[in-house]
């Protein structure tokens, strides 16, 4: 299924260690105090600064959907 960009963002790790990503989504017109979702784990994350930060762990990844 493919999404809008507006709609969702991801990241997945292809090795053993956790990584922090950081999401530009101020490019998606999402603002600070807004939250996407992660549809992996049901963890929510706040718009901080125009980004979004998430720890993803090795050889998982995440899926943030607004």
């Amino acid at each position: 299924m493919n999404f809008p960009p507006a709609v969702t963002d991801s990241a997945i790790m292809v090795d053993s260690v956790s990584h922090t990503v950081t999401v530009p989504v101020w490019q998606l017109s999402m603002i600070n105090g807004s939250t996407v979702t992660d549809q992996l784990s049901g963890v929510i994350y706040t718009v901080q600064n125009g980004v979004v930060t998430v720890t993803v762990d090795g050889h998982y990844g995440a899926i943030l959907a607004q």
